[in-house]
């Protein structure tokens, strides 16, 4: 090893620091390094023991290590320590092994001049004046031998560095296309993120409609359910505003049908018809008082129902001295227990029936008061014998019928529960009969 500045302290002393260190890793290729090195430092500052010292710690090292290379450059600088303190048959002996070592080696003639310049100094020393001049003569073949392949590496060394431009050419060409390279991918990373970016904007375009959306659902069934318990409350209004015009008809006709009741009373009592008048007042009181109890009512049972008319019927029967007959026919596939009616709804029927059909006709006088089943409604059916429908609406043309009056608004307020016609009128007049049919849909509730 060589120092081209000449300080050999300086490296001497920063050898000798690291020593412990890798002595204390254990890492002995290292430990031989700086033994050789140190031993040549010493050798170059004359410090004879010193330098024997280090290279036989290196040497012992290179031994156990197998390593050829590092054993001629100890025997070398043993040959040149013993050649300085004039032992000469000691430097002759590290100078022989120096050359056996290197003997095997191959591409090392630098090493090879340097030992036999370094045997032919030794020999020289000690007067062996013919090996002296053997070995000049090897340190100049392997002088010739190096500058031809000075020669040869210079050669090598130009094929290299043109084979340099042509890596550096190749190099150029490859950074311009890695430079390319990098554009592109430097422009897809853009791209990337600029689609990342707008996706991310599209995600948070897209959760919020979607969040007003629920909002706008949230909001819309909160307003369905608002107009739902409006609609509610509007069913609820018109059906209490139904109940009570239901409740408001039949009280303005139970004084129609009380006053003519009353009338009917009166006309016994002022024919002296004491005993008739005794028996249409206990009749009449059975019926009012069978009213009154049903007064808080709108409608009430069929079977009630039919029961009030016949006592009604009853009682026209007895004013007019039994002067027509009457018949009540009750569906036997009807049950009047099951289906409620608006109290007194087809009583004016009747009472038109009698007073403007029967009471006006000679001879034989007939009622039939009917009730059917007819699916979702009842069907009542009035018909009489008497004058017929031109007649009657001749003679009622002179008066208005409050009676019927109320009773058209009640058959109106019905029509809500029903699309049908619920009341027909029929002329039953012709060659061999007279009369009218009263036709009566009532909605089963």
């Amino acid at each position: 090893m060589s120092y081209t500045d000449g300080d050999y302290q300086t490296a001497l002393d920063k050898f000798l620091k690291i020593v412990p260190y890798w002595r204390q890793e254990g890492n002995n290729i290292k430990l031989y390094d700086l033994y050789s090195n140190i031993g040549h430092c010493y050798l170059q500052l004359e410090q004879w023991n010193n330098a024997e010292e280090y290279l036989f710690k290196a040497l012992d090292l290179a031994n156990q290590l197998s390593l050829e290379q590092g054993k001629a450059f100890v025997y070398h600088n043993l040959a040149s320590l013993m050649l300085n303190q004039s032992k000469l048959k000691e430097a002759i002996g590290y100078s022989k092994q120096n050359l056996d070592v290197l003997q095997g080696m191959e591409g090392t003639f630098e090493r090879k001049r340097e030992a036999h310049q370094k045997a032919y100094e030794i020999y020289e020393a000690s007067g062996q004046l013919k090996k002296a001049i053997f070995h000049l003569n090897r340190a100049q073949e392997y002088k010739d031998s190096l500058m031809n392949e000075a020669k040869v590496k210079e050669i090598q060394n130009l094929q290299v560095r043109h084979e340099v431009y042509v890596k550096d050419r190749e190099i150029e060409a490859n950074t311009l296309e890695l430079a390319l390279l990098n554009t592109r991918v430097e422009q897809n990373r853009k791209r990337t993120l600029y689609l990342i970016v707008i996706s991310i904007l599209l995600l948070f375009s897209a959760s919020l409609l979607y969040f007003r959306y629920l909002a706008k659902k949230r909001s819309n069934a909160i307003l369905s359910e608002k107009n739902r318990l409006i609609s509610e409350q509007r069913d609820t209004i018109g059906q209490m505003n139904r109940q009570l015009e239901k409740r408001m008809l039949r009280a303005q006709m139970n004084p129609h049908f009380i006053f003519n009741s009353l009338g009917s009373i009166q006309h016994l009592i002022s024919t002296n018809d004491k005993k008739g008048a005794l028996t249409y007042l206990s009749k009449f009181s059975k019926l009012l008082r069978q009213v009154l109890e049903s007064s808080v009512n709108i409608s009430l049972v069929l079977s009630e129902e039919i029961e009030l008319l016949k006592i009604y019927v009853e009682l026209e029967a007895l004013r007019f001295d039994h002067s027509f007959s009457y018949q009540f026919e009750i569906d036997e596939n009807l049950d009047i227990d099951a289906h409620e009616v608006p109290m007194l709804l087809v009583q004016p029927y009747i009472e038109n029936a009698i007073i403007h059909g029967l009471m006006p006709k000679e001879g034989n006088k007939e009622l039939k008061v009917s009730f059917t089943d007819k699916g979702d409604n009842i069907e009542c059916v009035i018909e009489d014998n008497g004058v017929g429908l031109t007649q009657t609406e001749a003679r009622k043309s002179n008066r208005i019928s409050r009676g019927m009056s109320i009773t058209e608004r009640r058959i109106q307020a019905l029509k809500q529960h029903s699309a049908q016609q619920l009341v027909k009128i029929e002329n039953l007049s012709d060659k061999n009969r007279s009369g009218t049919r009263v036709t009566i849909l009532i909605p089963k509730e």
